[in-house]
């Protein structure tokens, strides 16, 4: 999601509450670990 500058409370809520939902979806969990671990582990990929 890019930045961009919130209007006001309810728009930061929102997009707070969408973030929880997304965080709760385990294939979003599963691809970030995976990120994590391309990242930062001694397996990483170099494309």
């Amino acid at each position: 999601m890019p930045a961009k500058i919130c209007a006001d409370k309810n728009e930061v809520a929102g997009i707070l509450k969408e973030a929880v939902k997304n965080g709760e979806n385990m294939e979003t969990q599963v691809q970030h670990a995976e990120n994590i671990k391309d990242m930062l582990g001694t397996d990483r990929i170099f494309d």
